[in-house]
């Protein structure tokens, strides 16, 4: 119809292998800080980061986890928020009942953690379950319409798809003006800061569902495609498909792939021309970020100035 954004007329060869993170709510489930008193590094004690419990919606406000866990179980992500122009904010630990097997992450139930032996994990499955029961949707039954809390964190196998501990990913916000992309390489992410002087490292990395991704072997074409994605070019483009709200165009998604990004070729000058640029974009965030993150509390103003 007139007036209607035309979509490009072929998509890009990522299109189909771009996805949406893992649905890790109700956050104050499963986002932790240290406690006061945090414990042995093996078996830390771990409340509800406060942060995400005071925007947590009803009927989950009032929930908080306050309990030791195998620090094998803590694992790193991003919300959309974090995510800026080539970098990101400091990592955040979240807890999940995973098990990393051939690359890929296994979920482990109640049972299977206590035959295990994991019996924090237990303990912690045995609450989330017994929360999920008590407030999540019903149906018309009066049955929990997403049946269990690992269903809900594996919802379309969005958790167990990924890759967590190798490759390099390729990480954007899904919603918001602006794209912001950066790259993440998983055999090298560093500690986490628990708080309460403690840092630990995590046993991989999960993309929220606030972010879209795609998982890559080769940090050459990461690059590539963060510079990509970050150029003011792709993002102008992306605005007709985009829908308006109150403060101007949301909902990225998969919209920047809807153009014809071609699939990374080391052969081609102009695509190694634009992975050295992504890596130096990277070195220069790195370098700023000590200075920028104490200075603006919300995303939008900070990656403004990123960008600058």
């Amino acid at each position: 119809t007139e007036g209607k954004p035309q979509r490009p007329q072929a998509k890009s060869y990522y299109y189909d292998m771009v996805f949406e993170g893992a649905t890790l709510v109700p956050r104050n489930l499963f986002f932790m800080r240290a406690a006061p008193q945090p414990g042995p590094l093996t078996a830390p004690n771990l409340v509800t980061d406060e942060e995400e419990a005071r925007q947590a919606k009803p009927p989950w406000q009032d929930i908080r986890m306050r309990e030791a866990i195998e620090a094998r179980f803590v694992f790193a992500t991003l919300l959309g928020g974090d995510i800026l122009p080539f970098g990101h904010a400091p990592l955040r630990p979240v807890v999940l009942p995973l098990v990393v097997q051939d690359g890929r992450p296994v979920l482990l139930n109640f049972n299977t953690a206590v035959e295990r032996g994991h019996t924090w994990l237990a303990r912690w499955l045995r609450t989330w379950e017994a929360r999920w029961q008590e407030r999540a949707k019903k149906d018309t039954q009066g049955e929990a319409k997403i049946p269990t809390i690992l269903e809900q964190i594996n919802y379309r196998k969005k958790l167990t798809a990924q890759s967590v501990k190798s490759g390099h990913k390729v990480v954007y916000n899904a919603a918001g003006t602006h794209v912001a992309a950066c790259a993440l390489n998983l055999e090298k992410l560093g500690v986490v800061d628990l708080g309460s002087g403690m840092e630990i490292l995590p046993q991989g990395f999960i993309v929220d569902y606030m972010n879209f991704y795609y998982q890559s072997e080769s940090l050459d074409e990461a690059y590539y495609l963060v510079a990509m994605l970050n150029s003011p070019v792709l993002n102008r483009a992306i605005k007709p498909l985009q829908a308006r709200g109150l403060f101007g165009e949301r909902h990225i998604q998969r919209k920047p792939f809807l153009f014809p990004i071609p699939q990374y070729n080391p052969k081609l000058a102009s695509h190694r021309k634009l992975t050295e640029l992504g890596k130096q974009c990277e070195e220069k965030v790195a370098k700023l970020l000590p200075q920028l993150l104490p200075k603006y509390k919300g995303s939008g103003p900070l990656r403004t100035e990123i960008r600058k």
